[in-house]
């Protein structure tokens, strides 16, 4: 299943980012990452993009999150991701670093 966050405010790291304002989210799975990638570009974001990190996610703005929503991503919680924070964390520590390979 594909996800969204809440918006936050961050300060954007790259000459990109600037230039997208200082308000995001993420989009992340809970499984496949092939889904992510396949969902992401439903909705006009770019490979490149892709973050790998605790949990593999893209940004989003404001607009693309609303896309996404509209798309059938599922808004979840700080208290749900935690919970797939701690999926991540278990798959990554047993060596399954599922990013890696899909690369």
């Amino acid at each position: 299943m594909i996800y969204v966050d809440s918006l936050f405010n961050a300060t954007p790291r790259t000459e990109q980012a600037k230039r997208h304002g200082n308000t995001w989210c993420h989009l992340m799975v809970d499984g496949d990452l092939e889904e992510l990638h396949e969902f992401a570009a439903s909705i006009g974001l770019k490979r490149s993009w892709f973050q790998r990190s605790i949990i593999p996610h893209y940004d989003l703005t404001p607009g693309k999150r609303e896309q996404a929503l509209k798309s059938g991503a599922v808004e979840k919680s700080t208290r749900d991701l935690h919970e797939l924070r701690k999926s991540w964390m278990k798959r990554w520590n047993g060596g399954n670093p599922d990013w890696e390979e899909s690369l």
